[in-house]
């Protein structure tokens, strides 16, 4: 299963080449959260949030449980990190699957994180 940070599933609705390759991917999971942090832009046009929500519907929803937030809490007590970041390091360690991000820097050095971005040009 892969992990999905929320700007892998905007460059995605953006781009229809980078949400070929995602969906052609094994299953494609996200934190809740990321749900929050792509969707809740106070500019998201409505066209934007159409094909984001139609994305979530092929990407299988992690719901924030007990675990997770335990987790969260240790990474952020261990480096200076939002907490959206943390819970969403936190998940995908949780379920041991590998985060994909834009923003690897972000997540750098977070201990059991397996980190892959899938746009190096863009990170």
């Amino acid at each position: 299963m892969i992990c999905l940070d929320a700007n892998i599933i905007i460059y995605a609705v953006q781009h229809p080449t980078i949400e070929k390759l995602l969906l052609a991917q094994r299953v494609i999971a996200h934190p809740s959260i990321v749900e929050i942090e792509a969707l809740g832009y106070h500019k998201i046009g409505l066209a934007e949030e159409r094909s984001i929500r139609l994305f979530f519907n092929v990407s299988k929803r992690l719901p924030l449980s007990d675990e997770i937030v335990e987790l969260a809490i240790r990474i952020r007590q261990s480096r200076k990190i939002g907490l959206g970041d943390a819970v969403i390091a936190a998940t995908a360690i949780d379920i041991d699957s590998e985060l994909w991000t834009v923003n690897t820097k972000d997540f750098a050095g977070i201990e059991g994180l397996k980190l892959h971005n899938p746009l190096p040009k863009r990170g």
